[in-house]
C-alpha cells in the first residue's frame, strides 16, 4: 500500500459487524432501541452511540456491566446541548492534548483488519492495558447493524474518567447525574459512580 493509499484509508469511513462486547448484557444480542426516544436502531442509515461501563473483579476472574445504553444521534445531540460550553471545550482540549486520534486510526487501520480488541485493548488516554483496569468504559458509534471505526471505538480507564470529571462544571455534572438516573434506573453500583462522578458521556 502506498503512503497516498494509506492516507486515503485512514480518513475513510470503515464499517464492521457489531462486536459481542457491545451487545446487551441482558439479552446477549444487539441493543435495538434508543434509551431516550425508543427509536429502533438496527435499520441501515440509523446513527447511534453505545456506551458501557464495566467493573472487573480480578480475584474472581469475572466482570459486571455497571450500565449500558444506546442512544440515537438526535437524542445524543440534545443531551449534549444541555451541557455547559465550558465543560465541552475542556473535554475537547483534554482529548486533543492526550490523544492523537489521527495517528491512532492510521496505526490501527494499517493492519487491514477491523478487530475490536485492537481498538479497546487499553485506555485511549493513559495506555493502561484493560487487564490492569478494574473499572473502565467503552464507547462506539454505529450505523444500523454496523460499528463505525474512526476515532471511536475506544476505551477510557478510571484514571481518565476521574481526570475528565474534574473538568466538568457543576451544571454539567448535574445534567449527567440527571441523565443516568432518568434513563438507567441506577442500582447501587451506578449510585457509587454518580457520587464519585466516575463516568464519561462520549
Amino acid at each position: 500500500m502506498t503512503s497516498e493509499q494509506n492516507d486515503n484509508r485512514q480518513f475513510a469511513t470503515h464499517y464492521g459487524h457489531i462486536p459481542d462486547v457491545f451487545f446487551s448484557s441482558h439479552t446477549n444480542s444487539p441493543i435495538e432501541h434508543c434509551v431516550s426516544c425508543d427509536r429502533y436502531l438496527l435499520e441501515a442509515g440509523t446513527a447511534y452511540i453505545i456506551e458501557k461501563a464495566i467493573k472487573r473483579y480480578p480475584r474472581l476472574n469475572t466482570s459486571d456491566t455497571i450500565f449500558e445504553y444506546a442512544m440515537c444521534i438526535d437524542c445524543y445531540k440534545m443531551v449534549h446541548q444541555r451541557f455547559s460550553d465550558e465543560s465541552l471545550e475542556r473535554i475537547q482540549l483534554y482529548f486533543k492534548e492526550h490523544v492523537n486520534f489521527q495517528q491512532r486510526r492510521s496505526e490501527l487501520l494499517r493492519k487491514e483488519t477491523l478487530d475490536i480488541n485492537d481498538w479497546i485493548s487499553s485506555c485511549v488516554v493513559h495506555g493502561t492495558r484493560v487487564g490492569n483496569l478494574e473499572e473502565y468504559q467503552i464507547g462506539g458509534q454505529f450505523d444500523g447493524q454496523s460499528l463505525i471505526y474512526h476515532d471511536l471505538p475506544y476505551l477510557v480507564g478510571l484514571q481518565a474518567m476521574d481526570d475528565i470529571a474534574r473538568l466538568l462544571s457543576n451544571k454539567t455534572l448535574d445534567e449527567m447525574d440527571g441523565f443516568y438516573k432518568e434513563f438507567l434506573g441506577p442500582p447501587p453500583d451506578i449510585e457509587e459512580i454518580l457520587d464519585k462522578h466516575r463516568f464519561v458521556l462520549l
